[in-house]
């Protein structure tokens, strides 16, 4: 008994002589280093001579919106904005900051600014965070825009600054202003941008990733442009079973996804617009992935599609001889003013028609219409007419030449971007024989 015991008794003094108190390998308290990592984000956050380009989401879900912000040492933030929340005016406003510790370091906007949105002194950026309607309205109000005004930074460097928002846990991007360029002028170059990469139609884009194509549903109606969402599904497949939507904010490079698409492992969210505008390429290094717009062929292909597709200026010279004298004849002749000339699919007469419109009278020309390789398509006139037509072509001179005109291939392309509803269309034989289209 007295050996078991003794043994106990040197197990317990070996073990003693093991223990140790944890060394402290910071040599300040953790409120002291919180301290020094918030001076340090202000000094940051101040260095930026023209200030920062904010890229806000108020939630994953919902379209993004730029801010731009310039912080003072005073805790002054001066700050800008141009959305539909504030009109799509150029708006400026200031308010306050805010830098604490709070399980990390928060950066926060304490009090709004001077802007008045639905009759409430709002500011330009707390109208997000707001419960209430910004449009004055009750369609929203105990809603809101759901987004947040105070953000934990989670990165932040001389060029980049991450944070999330407090609420949501929704992610911001903070980049720095280049220092040559206004305010106001880099607005109006992300309108251009949009306007660019969206356009004013209904055409939804294509994206092809490796050997993949999905499709990017940005109709302005409902998922689109002014939702700044894109429903996204692979192409072939129901777009509301098989699509998800995904909210994304245009960029001074071009445009990027809040929630990356994934594909085979490989997650995929700025995009960068190519020289000619008709492109949008993939950052990502290991995929090859891009954006482009619809085939400017298949807008006259699709019987599907219901649209004008609107002849405007500028012409080739011979077709705009032909084009200004039967406008000049309708006039001299008939006391009329020539209006309209457009395609659109007649489902009724089986065929693809050169319409127009004269004063108060309409006149079919039946064309038919074959698509060729390399972005070319063929033009027939089937011979065939409604009695209007008939009248206008065997009376008013220039309606058979331009009729005749009409009836080759033209090589289409896209005009202004891969957003673009504008497209030009050349003979392939003789460059004089030309015109500009706008689908509608």
């Amino acid at each position: 008994m007295r050996h078991i015991i003794y043994i106990s008794i040197l197990a317990v003094i070996a073990f003693s002589s093991c223990t140790f108190e944890e060394e402290n390998i910071f040599d300040k308290s953790a409120a002291e280093r919180m301290n020094a990592a918030l001076s340090d984000y202000k000094t940051t956050l101040c260095s930026a001579p023209n200030g920062w380009v904010v890229e806000y989401f108020p939630t994953d879900t919902t379209e993004g919106y730029t801010f731009l912000m310039k912080f003072e040492e005073t805790t002054k933030v001066t700050m800008a904005a141009k959305n539909r929340w504030v009109n799509n005016a150029f708006t400026l406003d200031s308010c306050v900051y805010d830098l604490s510790g709070d399980n990390g370091p928060v950066l926060s906007f304490p009090v709004a600014g001077s802007y008045v949105a639905g009759g409430t002194q709002i500011g330009i950026f707390h109208l997000f965070a707001s419960p209430q309607d910004p449009k004055g309205s009750s369609n929203l109000d105990g809603y809101g825009l759901q987004g947040d005004y105070e953000f934990v930074m989670t990165s932040v460097t001389d060029t980049l600054i991450i944070m999330t928002g407090k609420k949501r846990n929704t992610l911001i991007r903070m980049h720095p202003v280049p220092a040559t360029k206004t305010w106001a002028v880099l607005f109006n170059e992300l309108d251009e941008m949009r306007s660019t990469i969206i356009g004013t139609s209904s055409f939804p884009l294509n994206m092809i990733i490796e050997k993949d194509t999905f499709i990017l549903k940005n109709d302005l109606r409902s998922y689109g442009a002014k939702a700044g969402k894109f429903r996204i599904y692979p192409k072939g497949t129901d777009q509301l079973i098989d699509g998800i939507d995904y909210a994304y904010i245009i960029t001074d490079k071009g445009l990027r996804l809040h929630t990356p698409f994934k594909h085979n492992a490989k997650l995929i969210s700025n995009f960068t617009l190519s020289s000619d505008k008709l492109k949008l390429q993939a950052e990502n290094k290991d995929i090859s992935a891009q954006i482009s717009g619809t085939n400017p062929v298949d807008y006259f292909l699709s019987n599907n599609i219901s649209c004008n597709v609107v002849f405007t200026q500028p012409m080739g010279t011979k077709f705009k001889i032909e084009f200004d004298k039967i406008v000049a004849n309708c006039q001299s002749k008939l006391k009329e003013k020539f209006t309209n000339l457009f395609f659109k699919y007649n489902a009724t007469r089986n065929s693809y028609t050169l319409a127009f419109k004269s004063g108060i009278y309409p006149g079919i020309f039946d064309f038919t219409r074959i698509s060729l390789a390399n972005g070319t398509i063929t033009f027939a006139y089937s011979g065939t007419k409604d009695s209007n037509a008939t009248y206008y072509y065997n009376n008013i001179p220039g309606f058979k030449e331009l009729v005749g005109y009409m009836s080759q291939t033209f090589q289409v392309t896209t005009v202004g971007g891969l957003g673009s509803s504008i497209l030009q269309c050349t003979s392939t034989t003789d460059s004089e024989i030309s015109f500009v289209v706008s689908v509608q």
